[in-house]
């Protein structure tokens, strides 16, 4: 498992930390990681990121300055976070989500592939959305709600599955 003084004990190639195993991956400033995480090569962590403990993060992963995961996380490789994003426990991103800047995320939250949300986009508890689904800006999702693939909303949209 992976831990910041691991990280940072590793030389240094290219700007990148080179791990015994030979995964590069880059910390900012005053990044925290929990108990048991898991990066994959050529992870990019911004200044400020937290990582919850058991969070799995695939290669190729790149997260904004001041993002915070919860724990059980796990995110797909080629994945993209904004900055101020914020990721329950136990969400899952599909490979090449791509997420704006002040995202939030409720806890059991899965995302397919390939999905792009905008800037402050709001996902309650328990939310699901298949694969190519594209959310605009200032979107809000509550709780329990189900989008299938190809979904496509834009800015300023709220659904709910309550009266």
């Amino acid at each position: 498992m992976d831990t910041v003084k691991e990280i940072m004990d590793a030389p240094i190639v290219e700007g990148w930390h080179v791990l015994p195993d030979g995964r590069s991956v880059t910390l900012g400033d005053y990044a925290r990681l929990g108990s048991d995480v898991v990066l994959g090569s050529y992870v990019r962590l911004g200044d400020g990121v937290v990582l919850g403990d058991g969070a799995r993060l695939g290669d190729d992963v790149r997260l904004g300055d001041g993002v915070v995961l919860g724990d059980g996380v796990v995110l797909g490789d080629d994945a993209r976070l904004g900055c101020g994003v914020r990721l329950g426990s136990d969400a899952r991103l599909g490979c090449g989500a791509r997420l704006g800047n002040d995202v939030w995320l409720g806890s059991n939250v899965k995302l397919g592939d390939n999905v792009e949300l905008g800037n402050d986009v709001e996902l309650g508890n328990d939310v699901e959305l298949g694969n190519d689904v594209e959310l605009g800006n200032y979107v809000t999702l509550c709780d329990g709600v189900r989008l299938g693939s190809g979904a496509r909303l834009g800015d300023d949209v709220k659904l709910s599955l309550c009266q």
